[in-house]
């Protein structure tokens, strides 16, 4: 059992406390309120209530000394015996749950301290830059990119939805329904666009913009080997393929990788578009004089009090757990004593016969 500090907060010992940065809740030079407690609470919790043995020759002796005046003495013995066996344990519960008491309030003080913070704290900053000048290339280049993800994803709809007209399914004859329903890539590409504005820090935002345009670039490169395999006549001369089907014997060709040709241009197309949208944020990103960017201070401030709401709930939750080990030593307490009474009653009954017996012999 590691050694408790003592609970009140002017006799902390301040090498048991690490230094922080916020706080007013200080004693000696130190931070109250800090403690990782869940080891010295789970293990008091953890300690087994000791059961006393009945001392029956005190309470026969009793019994035949005091009569029935003698149950408040027998109540009194029970729970100074029951004490005795586990002082301990008590004495560390009762402590535990000062200490625990004090770093709770300790957190409560330094959770309120830093949103007083948080509230004087702007959660970004603006600044000015010079930012690069647009140049028709750049121009260019922007109309392009936009151009090239909304063709790529209209001739996708265009070709999944004539697909399902043409499969002949009573749902899709409507060619509002099949264009509606073709959509659905549409939407695919405009959330991995919005997780892009979802990373508050520039850096982070380049990466995913490189990892979405690798993504789809490799997926264009799969699409492409997909559909030559899948497409393998597209470069066979009229007498290649009248050969190829006289001497084929009327064995149609294996379609099965035909879905994974689809799925493969469904997603090269998702991503390439989303990438292509990407790539125009950081164009323009690069081209713009005024910067909104996340408070590098605000930011520590939410990381510090994220930090101290987690420790103050787990002290709330050690304190309910202390709690509970206390009524568990109350209640077993009065289940002893309430043991130690009945043996004492039955004593009684004893004595009583003894001393009628004896009456009736003298008689």
């Amino acid at each position: 059992m590691k050694k408790f500090i003592a609970a009140s907060p002017d006799d902390f010992d301040p090498a048991q406390f690490p230094d922080r940065q916020s706080g007013n809740n200080k004693r000696n030079g130190q931070t109250y309120g800090s403690r990782e407690l869940a080891e010295e609470i789970l293990a008091v919790c953890r300690q087994l209530i000791k059961q006393p043995e009945v001392n029956k020759k005190y309470i026969m002796a009793i019994a035949k000394s005091r009569g029935r005046n003698g149950e408040p003495d027998i109540r009194d013995f029970s729970s100074r015996q029951f004490g005795q066996s586990n002082s301990e344990l008590e004495g560390q519960s009762r402590h535990c749950e000062e200490v625990i008491k004090v770093e709770t309030a300790g957190a409560e003080l330094c959770c309120k301290e830093i949103s007083a913070k948080l509230a004087a704290t702007p959660p970004t900053i603006t600044h000015h830059r010079e930012g690069q000048p647009w140049t028709l290339f750049t121009k260019l280049m922007v109309a392009c990119l936009a151009a090239l993800s909304v063709i790529g994803l209209f001739m996708g709809i265009n070709t999944t939805a004539t697909t399902l007209m043409a499969s002949g399914i009573a749902a899709f004859e409507s060619p509002l329904r099949a264009y509606s329903f073709s959509m659905v890539p549409i939407l695919l590409a405009v959330g991995i666009k919005i997780v892009a504005t979802l990373i508050p820090q520039p850096l982070h935002r380049q990466t995913y913009t490189l990892a979405v345009s690798v993504m789809a670039i490799v997926l264009g490169i799969i699409w492409a080997a997909s559909f030559a395999k899948t497409f393998p006549g597209m470069a066979q001369s009229v007498t290649d393929i009248v050969y190829n089907i006289a001497n084929s014997n009327g064995v149609q060709p294996d379609s099965s990788g035909s879905w994974w040709m689809v799925f493969i241009s469904i997603m090269a197309e998702v991503f390439g578009a989303s990438a292509c949208w990407l790539v125009i944020q950081v164009i323009c990103d690069r081209h713009q004089k005024t910067v909104v960017e996340p408070n590098p201070v605000y930011v520590a401030h939410q990381k510090d009090q994220d930090s101290w709401n987690k420790r103050r709930n787990e002290n709330r939750r050690l304190a309910g757990q202390l709690a509970g080990k206390l009524e568990a030593l109350s209640d077993a307490r009065k289940h002893f004593v309430e043991e130690c009474v009945g043996h004492f009653h039955a004593a009684l009954k004893i004595a009583s016969d003894q001393n009628d017996l004896k009456a009736f012999l003298d008689e």
